[in-house]
Formats: structure tokens, C-alpha cells, sequence
């Protein structure tokens, strides 16, 4: 069966018509991954930025609740002292006085006086001690609630970075696949 030319030509114009098609398609998908990756990395670099903005934010209000932290425990730490050396209200004093009054035979009214002076003082040192339990309570509350919130951001930007990196990875040998397989295609074409 002999070769017709014109066949011949018609067929090999039909396959390299088919083979640019295919090069065509292939650079296309090429530049389409490649456009996803560089939009992929731009994405990263705007999380990570945010990331960095977030964590300086997040340092900075830690920093800050340090800080009223310890001056909420300079306060206390002076509140207890006032409240040990008798915090202004002088309570053993006044126990003193009502002792060397009942020797001495003290007018009534004035013991009296004293009496109430003693229970007024006993009633703020114990209004005072309440708020000092409460104000231990809070500062307690809140470091636990930054220390949770802390772990929890940290958790977040780890899994984070972990999916866009997986992310990255997948894209990438995608590429290299496929700049592969168009290598290949190319030389099995010459």
C-alpha cells in the first residue's frame, strides 16, 4: 500500500496541530499555577504580616496588664502592711485605752465613744479584707484568662501556618509536576 503525500502531510499537520493544542494547554495550566502560587505566597506574607501585627498588639496588652498587675500587688502589698501596723485605725490602741479606762474609772460616755470608735475600725478592717480578697480573686481571674487566651492564639497561628505551608507544599510540587510532564512532552515532540 503505497504512502499518499498529501495524507501523509495531512496527518502529520493534524498531529502537530494536536501537539500545540496540548502545549498551549499545558503552559496555560502552567501560568494559572503559577498565578495561584504567587497568590498563595502573597497571602501568606498579608497573614504573616497580620500575624506580626497581632502578636505585637497582643505583647503590648500583655505588657500593659503586667504592669497594672504590678501595680495592683504594690498597692496591696501597702494595703496589707497599713492593715498590720494597724492600718491608721490603731486597734490595739484602742483596746489599751479601754483597758486603762475600766482601772481609772473613765467617764461612761467616753468609754462609750470608745467602744464605738472600736467597733467602726473593726468593721472597716473587715470591709477591707473582703476588698482585698476580691481584688487577689481578679487579678487572679485575669492572669488565667490571659495565660488561656496566650495558649489559644498561640494554638491558632501554629495550625495556621501549618495549612498554608501544606498549602504551599502541595502547590509547589504541583508545579514541578507539571513543569515535568510539559519537559517531557516537548522532548517527546522533537
Amino acid at each position: 500500500m503505497p504512502f499518499n503525500v498529501s495524507e501523509e502531510q495531512s496527518l502529520l499537520t493534524s498531529m502537530i496541530a494536536e501537539r500545540d493544542s496540548q502545549i498551549s494547554a499545558l503552559t496555560h495550566q502552567l501560568h494559572s499555577t503559577s498565578e495561584l502560587l504567587h497568590t498563595t505566597q502573597k497571602e501568606l506574607q498579608s497573614k504573616s504580616s497580620s500575624r506580626k501585627a497581632q502578636r505585637e498588639e497582643h505583647s503590648t496588652t500583655i505588657k500593659k496588664l503586667k504592669e497594672e498587675h504590678s501595680e495592683q500587688r504594690r498597692v496591696l502589698a501597702k494595703f496589707e502592711q497599713n492593715v498590720k501596723n494597724g492600718g491608721g485605725l490603731r486597734v490595739h490602741e484602742y483596746a489599751a485605752l479601754m483597758r486603762s479606762a475600766n482601772s481609772s474609772q473613765v467617764e461612761s460616755s467616753y468609754v462609750i465613744r470608745l467602744q464605738a470608735q472600736l467597733c467602726r475600725a473593726m468593721h472597716s478592717l473587715g470591709v477591707m479584707e473582703s476588698q482585698l480578697a476580691l481584688v487577689k480573686e481578679n487579678c487572679s481571674s485575669l492572669i488565667k484568662f490571659m495565660k488561656e487566651d496566650l495558649s489559644h492564639m498561640v494554638d491558632d497561628r501554629t495550625r495556621r501556618e501549618i495549612e498554608l505551608m501544606n498549602g504551599l507544599a502541595k502547590v509547589d510540587n504541583e508545579k514541578r509536576v507539571m513543569a515535568e510532564e510539559m519537559e517531557q512532552k516537548v522532548q517527546e515532540k522533537e
